[in-house]
């Protein structure tokens, strides 16, 4: 899985698949459902790929920029304007695609 994220076109394919289900309004229900898990594992899982691309690109903040705009979409005041959320879920695929990989595959990445 590390490795393959290295790839940038798995990179910006795993994203936007996970980002699906975050704009499908499923955790707008205000309760702790079904719904609202598919949102939360999503994020968790764009959070754990920007982590391990932000590693390999030598940006360890990327994760911080998708967790802002989790943050935001949680926030009524910005939940309600969604091109905010919009524009961080790009920026952190720009700059994931945009900035090349620094850091070889260490040991703790590799799999044996």
């Amino acid at each position: 899985m590390y490795h393959a994220i290295s790839n940038t076109k798995i990179f910006v394919f795993v994203y936007l698949i996970l980002l699906v289900p975050t704009y499908l309004g499923l955790a707008d229900s205000g309760v702790i459902g079904t719904g609202a898990i598919i949102y939360i594992l999503s994020m968790t899982g764009i959070f754990a790929i920007c982590r391990i691309r932000g590693e390999m690109i030598a940006k360890k903040w990327l994760v911080l920029i998708p967790l802002v705009g989790f943050v935001l979409d949680l926030m009524p005041a910005f939940s309600t304007i969604s091109f905010t959320t919009y524009l961080y879920h790009l920026l952190a695929l720009i700059l994931g695609v945009a900035c090349p990989i620094t850091a070889t595959l260490n040991s703790r990445y590799e799999v044996t």
